[in-house]
């Protein structure tokens, strides 16, 4: 297969970029018409310096992360809360894996962008 791409893990942060341009046909496909390709990869790249762990992680599980993104039409990162690259260590594979973890802002954007919600309230709950 041609945008195949076969890397046991990152070195350092080239390898990522190099790894972004590759699949960059293949997220491009996934993404909605407000998102950009080039946004979203100088996004993934920023994370990656933010948090070097991630450079550890199995490249086919950080580009699956980028790719629940791209199809989400969420930003990963910390600067507007939808979306975030973790990096976990999975027992069974004995790798370090990329996780896409989901925000509360994105749940909430997802839920405007549906249409199905007017309007979100918040309240603190307590216990009893």
């Amino acid at each position: 297969m041609k945008n195949q791409v076969i890397v046991k893990q990152f070195k350092n942060h080239k390898d990522v970029n190099d790894l972004l341009t590759q699949n960059a046909s293949q997220i491009a496909l996934a993404l909605p018409k407000h998102m950009d390709l080039k946004r979203l990869s100088r996004i993934a790249l920023t994370e990656v310096r933010k948090n070097p762990k991630i450079l550890e992680c199995c490249p086919y599980s950080f580009i699956g992360s980028i790719m629940n993104c791209a199809q989400l039409g969420l930003e990963p990162g910390s600067h507007l809360g939808q979306a975030y690259l973790a990096p976990f260590y999975n027992s069974k594979t004995k790798k370090q894996e990329c996780n896409f973890i989901i925000g509360y802002k994105g749940m909430i954007t997802l839920a405007r962008r549906s249409g199905d919600v007017i309007s979100f309230n918040a309240q603190p709950v307590y216990q009893g």
